[in-house]
């Protein structure tokens, strides 16, 4: 079976075009399967992805980064365990040289191939954050994906919430019109609206006394974190319209090595 991943040297045409979209990564195939040898589940991993390659989002870089990090233990193993040495382990070594090139594809759009894959049960956009100047924010701070979601539904009026993978930026919202979702600031963003079933129907009967959040707590809490959002949207804005010359630089120089 083949891997289906994006090789280094094909990689430098595209890597301008998927640091904004992940889409049109090349496929190779690798006959790598007793590289399972050294990286148990290799083979799975292997079969994942030539499943992948054959649907719509076959050739899209940040489904490939979401499937791979469901393969924690074969990623380490091919970046930095026993598969990720071609000397000692020369049968892993098309597919250890595929796995860094995605690692670094992957890190364009906020995606760490070593950490594990997180998924909220809020409907996700990409690469998109409502915009501070719109959006009516609730509050914004610094935890995991589920926990964030978690706090947006303890929350009766979040409505939603933009999660940043790279730093575990939470920022929920009370409403965000489609017209006010942007897609300027990187892939590490993704925006998470609230399903309809999970929305309450009244608001809760719990007091400030018994540890529920009112509104001035909610409002003080934005105003403490408000200038240091801020600064990560500005850095994120000047971030992303340069990784896309970064990405093609970086590529380019490992195909000379």
């Amino acid at each position: 079976s083949g891997s289906n991943l994006v090789t280094a040297e094909n990689a430098t045409e595209n890597a301008t075009e998927n640091a904004g979209s992940g889409s049109n990564l090349v496929t190779v195939e690798a006959p790598t399967g007793v590289c399972n040898d050294y990286c148990p589940e290799y083979a799975d991993l292997e079969d994942a992805f030539a499943e992948l390659s054959q649907t719509d989002q076959g050739t899209d870089l940040a489904t490939q980064c979401e499937l791979a990090r469901t393969f924690v233990d074969v990623m380490y193993c091919l970046l930095q365990g026993d598969g990720s040495n071609n000397a000692t382990a020369p049968t892993c070594s098309i597919a250890s040289d595929q796995i860094k090139v995605l690692s670094q594809n992957c890190k364009l759009v906020g995606q760490d191939l070593l950490i594990p894959l997180e998924v909220s049960s809020y409907t996700a956009t990409r690469c998109t954050l409502c915009s501070p100047m719109v959006a009516a924010t609730r509050r914004t701070t610094y935890v995991g994906l589920l926990q964030c979601e978690e706090l947006c539904s303890e929350d009766f009026d979040c409505r939603g919430f933009d999660f940043d993978t790279t730093r575990n930026l939470c920022r929920m919202w009370g409403s965000c019109p489609p017209e006010a979702q942007e897609d300027h600031y990187g892939c590490q963003w993704t925006t998470y609206e609230r399903p309809a079933d999970q929305i309450p129907t009244r608001a809760p009967t719990t007091t400030p006394a018994d540890g529920g959040n009112t509104q001035d707590e909610v409002t003080e809490d934005l105003s403490e974190n408000e200038t240091v959002h801020h600064q990560v949207l500005v850095a994120d804005a000047s971030r992303f319209s340069a990784s896309c010359t970064f990405a093609a630089a970086w590529l380019a120089l490992s195909v000379l090595l």
